[in-house]
């Protein structure tokens, strides 16, 4: 839920962004998907015609449509079109329609079952993107090579029988610099893959490679390189052939077994995203310390946390790397944060979560620039009370673990908490926190607090004064009252104070009914009568209220 709230912060502003943006290594115009949610994006093929001058972007999903209309060549601003679940169309007429659109660049044909793509395709000279991700693809039309302009091709979940034949298709167009390659079961790369030699990003993300052709080392131009996921490739050989790509930027080995990183690591200077998750590493090369341009650096574990390094001891050399940016370690079981930390004085986010960590390191302390801590499911006791002066600090995660010991929890929230002003999510839940500090009243930017099952029996009158508040978990505490002036939260959208049996319901109640923003409420296993739940449905009709354990009647949930 929580991750729900968070996303919802921004989720406006990051397809766009992303459209733009996502690979700024291409020309600054690339567009790499439609955006969504913005107000130049129309759903439906009339609507955009009704608009032509404001209609930029179209997607059409599950559509069942099998052509385009001749007007739709008045279309003229129309940059990029998306076309998912659309099973009926003729692709051929659809190309020979986009064909009459001057500004269209991005195509994207995806989940539509397309087996064969129309000789046609050449028609679309104009577009620099072209995705055609999770279909049932074998191969390319010869006339693939009449799209010069492409410089994006996703070519994603298809299953390509003529590997050989593809990549000549792709190496005459000498303007194509991003190739994705994932999840389409190769498990060898023709010897003639070398011939990309213009590629700047490459995706071969979970794919079933064996090994890398001979002149792999060739792409000199290549910036990004993933390789995730290929369980059976021999990195102890072939990671010598990625080390001599020296112009990489992003290198992604996650999830791949790694034992061991060659020592060649340290020829890649420019490197700057390095992704080692989900592996088996004991030890990082001390030619670590020659990419000292990193700015990314992921040691964590997999999503699952069933593969992760233990990585005891960094090498001395691990000290070079003070532009990092971003460090994750989680997963890694580590006793103690390493006193390298306080030399990563541009760290803007650090995950040390699902570690075996008992105390939150003073190293942490020098990093002034930090905006995200993660420390969840730890030994932690106790907060230091200079976290106060990681001002920067917008996000603050320290959820415990529920099968821990009390002892291994922490009791108390200090003081200091309220000198984070720029505080924008805290989460504590599974702790055995008792009070909050009146303090927490002075993070004015929160906007997420989760407290989930803690000790609280009360909240600071102070609380009502977190006007930037948005979601609110209380579950599971022992919450007897709720703060005089709790209706004044305006901004607060999700409310759980569910299984706190000592609630005075019915006062809360009288709060709530006044919170005519609310769009979640959960009041479950509280002591509910049927005059307060419908009470609350009535004065709150916009508002999802769940009312679990009712005289057992779970349907008044809904």
């Amino acid at each position: 839920m929580i991750a729900k709230s968070l996303k919802r912060l921004y989720l406006n502003w990051l397809p766009l962004l992303c459209a733009t943006f996502l690979f700024p290594l291409l020309s600054s115009a690339q567009i790499t998907q439609v955006p969504y949610n913005s107000d130049s994006t129309f759903y439906r093929v009339d609507l955009a015609l009704k608009n032509p001058d404001q209609c930029f972007y179209l997607f059409l999903e599950a559509d069942t449509l099998q052509s385009l209309p001749k007007e739709f060549k008045s279309l003229k601003n129309l940059k990029g079109i998306t076309f998912r679940y659309c099973l009926n169309a003729n692709w051929s007429d659809i190309f020979t329609r986009l064909a009459d659109l001057p500004s269209l660049k991005y195509l994207e044909i995806s989940i539509c079952d397309l087996k064969i793509i129309p000789e046609n395709i050449s028609l679309l000279d104009q577009i620099t993107s072209l995705n055609v991700k999770s279909n049932l693809l074998e191969k390319l039309p010869q006339s693939i090579k009449g799209c010069d302009q492409l410089e994006y091709l996703n070519l994603s979940f298809n299953r390509y029988a003529e590997m050989s034949l593809l990549i000549d298709q792709l190496k005459s167009i000498l303007k194509l610099r991003s190739v994705d390659l994932s999840n389409a079961w190769i498990s060898e790369l023709p010897d003639n893959f070398s011939a990309l030699i213009n590629l700047i990003s490459l995706d071969l993300s979970d794919n079933r490679l064996h090994s890398l052709p001979e002149g792999f080392a060739n792409l000199k131009s290549l910036q990004i390189l993933d390789l995730s996921n290929n369980r059976l490739l021999a990195f102890s050989t072939e990671l010598i052939k990625v080390t001599q790509l020296t112009h990489l930027k992003e290198l992604r080995l996650a999830s791949n077994e790694l034992i061991k990183i060659p020592e060649s690591l340290g020829d890649l200077s420019q490197l700057e995203v390095l992704d080692l998750s989900g592996n088996i590493l004991n030890e990082l090369p001390s030619s670590i310390g020659n990419v000292s341009a990193l700015r990314d650096l992921n040691l964590g574990s997999d999503a699952a946390r069933q593969r992760r390094n233990r990585i005891r001891n960094f090498p001395g050399t691990f000290n070079n790397l003070t532009n990092l940016e971003r460090l994750n370690l989680s997963g890694d079981s580590l006793i103690r944060i390493p006193e390298a930390i306080s030399n990563f004085t541009k760290l803007k986010e650090l995950n040390l979560s699902w570690c075996t960590v008992f105390e939150i390191s003073p190293a942490i302390m020098a990093l002034r620039n930090l905006e995200i801590l993660y420390l969840d499911h730890n030994h932690i006791n106790k907060i230091p009370e200079w976290i106060g002066e990681l001002t920067a600090l917008r996000e603050l995660h320290i959820d415990g673990d529920y099968f821990t010991y009390p002892l291994d929890k922490i009791t108390i929230l200090p003081p200091s908490i309220g000198l984070l002003k720029n505080l924008e999510v805290l989460t504590l839940k599974d702790q055995v926190i008792r009070a909050l500090p009146p303090s927490i009243s002075e993070c004015t930017k929160l906007k997420v607090l989760d407290l989930r099952n803690n000790l609280l029996s009360s909240l600071p009158d102070e609380f009502t004064l977190m006007e930037s508040l948005e979601y609110l978990d209380l579950k599971a505490n022992e919450i007897e009252n709720l703060p005089s002036g709790f209706s004044q939260l305006k901004s607060l959208k999700h409310l759980n104070i569910s299984y706190n049996q000592p609630l005075n319901l019915p006062a809360a109640a009288q709060q709530i009914q006044h919170m005519k923003q609310l769009e979640v409420l959960d009041i479950s296993f509280n002591q509910l009568s049927p005059q307060i739940y419908y009470g609350l449905k009535k004065v709150l009709p916009d508002t999802k209220i769940i009312a679990k354990g009712f005289n057992n009647l779970n349907q008044l949930g809904n």
